[in-house]
């Protein structure tokens, strides 16, 4: 009863609204990171619909909206994932013709999204894109090629998940559960001002912010080079994790090795040579390093801790090691919000670095990718997503499986792909900051 009643009351806000308005609720569907819920997405259109295709080709009206529920998502965060996806879904041409109204975006995103607020993307034929957060406007655009970039995102050829993209186009048939929840995020009245100040007039605030950036990351710069001893060990021991953590999951096939049928290319060449590492960390040293690649982010080591964790191990090999102490974490974390919480200052060449250096990191990881060997004999598939982190040369600091699939088989291989990719190319002089992170969408496809 419920159901048919939402329905009804869709259809007739779809015929008082009119053709030029998206009133009917196609899709509906969470959006995770290392298992806990940051938004909320729902998906507007004129009429039902199914097909991507005809979707993102179509002048219909349209409307994206994200309902935050998590805590936070930082500026930086938001813009980085945007341009990470926007890449992968779009020709280059394309986007570079849409980096003014990207920067602009970034621009208007004063400080973090939080839980309630209310992002909308709203196309409308006669009118073009405007982007509202809690009903104060960010970004009003005449034409609709931007909000098809970022439709593409959510239905494109790399969504955020293939179950993401199936609940977009749902045509209508939603989970009234996630409904009644969708319906219940608001902003507060006092968070709805603070937005809305953001678009007031402040000639001296602009100016100090533009001042102070260039001042944070020359001492992001300084407080990298103050680490780079710690950082360097860091590097060579979490490669060696990686690996002992893909080797002990794998120990039950180790008599099966995991092969691509049929072969590539890629797995019959050498692979490229790598810049030697220093020596790689003990047994037991790898055992704490392996705590980085944890689904949770408090409990991840430092970088100091990792490293001299290794020396110990090294001076006392039958030694048990002592647990990292909380206030260590408790810097990491501090290290890791510091960074997050700079705004990205994005102009047209950084947009198009950040672009250019994303793609050199995916396609290196691509390199790597295989569909194991039981993939075909099941005759199963799967999508694995990773958040990888390097320090400025590239080594990799953090890994985490942001989604997993329901195959282990496939969690698996993706982390021996970001293994074998290491080290990355580093990180280029126009971007700042002590790590760059960036998201690696793998989907394990059978071929026929």
């Amino acid at each position: 009863m419920l159901s048919c009643m939402n329905r009804l009351l869709l259809i007739v806000f779809s015929l008082l609204a009119g053709s030029a308005h998206a009133a009917m609720l196609n899709g509906l569907s969470t959006y995770q990171n290392l298992g806990k819920d940051q938004f909320i997405a729902a998906l507007y259109t004129d009429a039902p619909v199914s097909e991507p295709s005809s979707l993102l080709s179509s002048d219909a009206a349209a409307r994206m909206e994200m309902r935050i529920v998590a805590p936070r998502i930082t500026q930086r965060r938001f813009m980085s994932r945007l341009i990470e996806n926007l890449t992968v879904n779009s020709e280059a041409a394309a986007l570079n013709a849409q980096v003014e109204a990207l920067g602009n975006l970034g621009k208007s995103l004063k400080s973090s999204l939080k839980t309630g607020d209310r992002l909308v993307v709203d196309y409308r034929p006669a009118e073009g894109t405007v982007i509202k957060l809690n009903g104060t406007e960010l970004l009003s655009l005449r034409s609709d090629e931007f909000f098809r970039l970022l439709l593409a995102t959510w239905v494109g050829d790399v969504p955020l998940s293939s179950d993401f993209r199936a609940a977009m186009l749902a045509a209508g048939n939603v989970d009234e559960v996630l409904l009644a929840r969708y319906q219940g995020v608001a902003p507060s009245d006092a968070r709805k001002s603070a937005v809305a100040a953001w678009q007031q007039p402040a000639v001296e605030s602009v100016v100090e912010a533009q001042t102070a950036a260039p001042a944070k990351a020359a001492s992001a710069s300084a407080s990298s080079a103050a680490a780079a001893k710690p950082v360097a060990k860091l590097a060579s021991s979490s490669t060696s994790a990686l690996a002992a953590k893909v080797e002990s999951s794998d120990a039950a096939v180790k008599a099966k090795p995991v092969v691509s049928a049929p072969p590539s290319s890629v797995e019959t060449k050498a692979q490229p040579a790598k810049t030697a590492a220093p020596a790689a960390a003990t047994a037991t040293s790898a055992e704490k390093i392996d705590q980085l690649y944890t689904a949770d982010d408090s409990k991840s080591p430092t970088q100091e801790a990792v490293a001299a964790q290794s020396e110990a191990d090294t001076q006392l090999a039958e030694a048990k090691p002592a647990e990292p102490a909380p206030v260590q974490s408790a810097e990491l974390e501090a290290e890791q919000d510091a960074d997050d919480d700079v705004a990205l200052v994005l102009d047209e060449r950084t947009i198009k670095l950040r672009q250019d250096y994303y793609r050199s990191l995916t396609e290196q990881v691509l390199k790597y990718q295989t569909l194991p060997r039981q993939a075909f004999q099941r005759r199963i598939e799967g999508e694995v997503r990773l958040e990888v982190s390097i320090d400025r040369s590239g080594y990799i600091t953090d890994v985490k499986i942001t989604k997993e699939s329901a195959h282990t088989m496939f969690n698996k291989q993706a982390l021996k792909a970001v293994e074998k990719a290491s080290p990355f190319p580093a990180i280029p002089e126009g971007i700042v900051g002590r790590e760059f992170s960036f998201s690696v969408p793998l989907a394990y496809e059978l071929p026929y």
